[in-house]
């Protein structure tokens, strides 16, 4: 719904029951990508057009909660992995831990965001 009146205005099918789904700026387009993450691949869809143009294995461990947040600043999200309170980025989006740090403990729901 483009133009929040309440009727959608274009469904796009991408992914599988039982997927994680994820949106995030992967390109610096400044458009949404569609994101699936499952069992440890990241399919991503930047032109939105229901065909994973990236698929990418990072995580894939028993308990992985993916999320998408801009960890090094550039515009677009990079993909993180958040397992039993430590957390693990790839900036490149290339499914190699470049960043990983320690916040949170098992059983913690992550949230990520901009918070001030």
């Amino acid at each position: 719904d483009h133009d929040f009146d309440h009727v959608v205005d274009a469904k796009t099918r991408f992914g599988m029951a039982g997927d994680v789904p994820l949106t995030g700026y992967i390109n610096p387009d400044g458009k949404s990508s569609l994101i699936v993450y499952r069992n440890g691949a990241w399919y991503i869809d930047t032109n939105r057009d229901g065909t994973a143009d990236i698929v990418v294995t990072f995580g894939g461990v028993t308990g992985d909660v993916p999320l998408l947040f801009d960890w090094d600043n550039d515009g677009r999200a990079d993909l993180c992995i958040y397992r039993n309170g430590m957390w693990y980025v790839s900036t490149n989006r290339d499914g190699v831990a470049n960043s990983v740090f320690g916040f949170g403990a098992a059983g913690d729901v992550p949230v990520v965001g901009r918070f001030r």
